[in-house]
């Protein structure tokens, strides 16, 4: 049937649904088993407890795509992490999570979000295209944030507010 699904995790099937996606072996392409200990120490316990939030796609109750992010006092959101399965790109599924997440409200401000900050490593060319493609900037210099020996680069995209 194909029936596309995107939603908040609202409860442990959810967060069960999108720590599966978030652990699986091709997620961890650039951060090996340093994705395992960000999911498991970090973005789970802080989705569950509304310091994080997340957007998850899910097809005939297969989770095809995340989005993870942390809301700043700035009114900026922090992109962690932001993957589509490699057998949905080429359908929109990215540019649709990204607007998704432009337009949910912000945790702390309570209105949108004025811009998304996210970083990829340097050698994720794909990455690397499709966010300057949808608008993203770079900014500051590449670094190895991670401690990994990749460099990754940051991003920002200002978001104007809508014509009233």
């Amino acid at each position: 049937m194909n029936r596309l699904e995107v939603f908040k995790p609202a409860d442990a099937k959810d967060i069960t649904l999108l720590k599966g996606f978030l652990l699986k072996p091709e997620n961890r392409q650039f951060y090996g088993e340093r994705q395992s200990a960000w999911v498991e120490e970090k973005a789970i316990p802080r989705i569950e407890n509304g310091d994080a939030s997340a957007l998850v796609s899910v097809v005939d109750g297969s989770v095809i795509g995340d989005i993870v992010w942390y809301d700043l006092p700035n009114g900026a959101r922090e992109i962690k992490n932001f993957r589509i399965d490699p057998s949905f790109v080429n359908r929109a599924l990215g540019f649709f999570t990204l607007k998704q997440a432009e337009h949910e409200i912000h945790t702390i401000s309570g209105e949108k979000p004025t811009e998304l900050i996210l970083d990829t490593t340097v050698t994720n060319i794909a990455a690397v295209d499709f966010f300057t493609r949808y608008g993203f900037v770079p900014f500051g210099e590449p670094k190895d944030l991670y401690d990994t020996g990749n460099l990754e680069q940051m991003y920002k995209l200002s978001i104007s507010a809508p014509n009233a």
